[in-house]
């Protein structure tokens, strides 16, 4: 899958952060994401590392048990942040994403499309779910949720500088 998306940047043309982001994307499979609960009129920060497949629009998509903590926090407060990056050694350039965005379950309507994206990169998927009436069958406890990005900062050093970076809005 390649990224396509028109950015109207100033100083980067789109094939500039189409083909970084599409890279990262495509070598990473887990990121770590962040939510954010309230005790007691309290913000407590929560971070999770997660597996995550995508679509060429940027939406994410994640499965997960309904019931753990970041679930918890996102049907209360639905903004999480992103982070995906491959391991480096400190003396390389620096390359990854931070994303701010929200995440929210799967809608019916669009359970096809999530299903489809998600087994494509995780095909594993299959074995529990061959139909779409499966998902209300399956053993499998998880569900799928969908992160619709907002503002996302790109890093590409060797691209365009050391300690640079691009900030974008979708």
């Amino acid at each position: 899958m390649a990224i396509s998306l028109s950015w109207h940047h100033p100083h980067y043309s789109d094939d500039d952060i189409n083909t970084p982001i599409d890279r990262i994307l495509s070598e990473n499979i887990m990121m770590a994401m962040s939510s954010v609960s309230m005790h007691d009129k309290t913000p407590r920060s929560w971070i999770n590392s997660i597996y995550f497949a995508y679509a060429d629009d940027l939406t994410f998509y994640i499965l997960t048990y309904p019931t753990s903590e970041h679930i918890r926090n996102i049907t209360v407060n639905p903004s999480v942040a992103l982070a995906i990056a491959s391991p480096q050694v400190p003396d390389q350039y620096k390359v990854g994403l931070q994303i701010a965005g929200t995440c929210t379950a799967v809608k019916n309507s669009e359970i096809v499309r999530a299903t489809a994206i998600y087994a494509t990169r995780f095909p594993w998927l299959g074995d529990f779910i061959r139909d779409i009436a499966d998902w209300e069958t399956t053993t499998l406890v998880s569900r799928l949720y969908k992160i619709t990005p907002q503002r996302i900062k790109m890093f590409t050093e060797r691209q365009i500088g050391t300690e640079m970076w691009i900030d974008l809005r979708l």
